[in-house]
């Protein structure tokens, strides 16, 4: 894995690459733990109560995300939110993405096919 020194002095410059870099350092080693815990697992939080469900995390499709609680379903999403930013360019791209899962009538994952994780 590379390590990249941002302490020393003189300004080094930050570029496409070292911000690559810097996304495979954590993009990497999670996707690693998330194939360890398997597929469509509940790693933490997702408690019901009552007809709800709280906030938590999961595995789905070999990817850790978030998963935003509440009314509880038979089946759950996946919502990929994405935004825009101008470049130096001029050309607008889509930069930023969002994966979470959620509870959703058009889900095409089965909630009761989530599993916990036990440690």
């Amino acid at each position: 894995m590379i390590n990249i020194d941002y302490s020393q002095l003189g300004g080094m410059p930050l570029t496409q690459d070292h911000l690559k870099t810097l996304l495979d350092g954590f993009i990497q080693p999670f996707g690693a733990m998330a194939a360890l815990i398997g597929n469509n697992v509940i790693v933490s939080g997702v408690v019901i109560t009552g007809s709800d469900a709280s906030d938590g995390w999961v595995v789905i499709d070999g990817e850790l995300m978030p998963f935003v609680g509440g009314a509880v379903a038979a089946t759950v999403a996946v919502i990929e939110e994405t935004a825009d930013e101008f470049y130096g360019d001029g050309t607008l791209r889509t930069v930023y993405r969002n994966k979470k899962a959620t509870f959703s009538v058009s889900g095409t994952i089965n909630f009761s096919d989530l599993t916990c994780f036990v440690s």
